[in-house]
């Protein structure tokens, strides 16, 4: 698919907008990168960098932990030890 079609399809005039999103020099919105990820058929994941899904982990675990009553830095708290537990489990 060519960035003009995939901008028509995402609902961008031109493939401007696209050119700039795959060279890093225009952001792109959770709405776009879903919408691109159902026309390719690949999942969001593979179109994020490590520190990207790190941040998308986080703020998962920071929605569900709201849901809880805990306050930023318990939040905080808590991730930090589930990152403690992975890096203890990988050492394994």
């Amino acid at each position: 698919m060519s960035q003009k079609d995939l901008a028509e399809k995402v609902g961008f005039s031109s493939s401007t907008a696209m050119s700039l999103i795959e060279s890093g020099e225009r952001n792109i919105s959770i709405d776009v990168l879903q919408k691109i990820s159902e026309l390719s058929g690949k999942s969001i994941d593979y179109f994020l960098n490590d520190e990207e899904k790190k941040s998308l982990q986080k703020d998962d675990s920071r929605i569900a932990m709201r849901g809880k009553g805990l306050n930023e830095e318990q939040e905080d708290d808590v991730l930090a030890y589930i990152d403690f537990i992975k890096q203890r489990n990988n050492g394994k």
